[in-house]
């Protein structure tokens, strides 16, 4: 993450959001790894989904594979 701001001068806010976006509207985790004296390595998942892909009559092709 990048701040133009003083240290203490920040909303706080950008995990709360982070959360919200990532993990509350598209269903992907948000994890991290702390190393002392290192930083800390944020990992962002965000599942992915292939919209079905339609015929020329213009029906769905459905199929119940998931794509990770």
């Amino acid at each position: 993450f990048y701040t133009s701001k003083e240290v203490g001068q920040g909303t706080g806010q950008g995990l709360a959001i982070a959360q919200s976006v990532i993990v509350e509207k598209h269903g992907g985790t948000l994890r991290f790894k702390t190393e002392i004296g290192e930083g800390t390595t944020f990992i962002v998942r965000i599942p992915f989904k292939e919209e079905p892909k339609t015929t020329e009559m213009g029906e769905g092709n459905e199929t119940s594979n998931p794509i990770c």
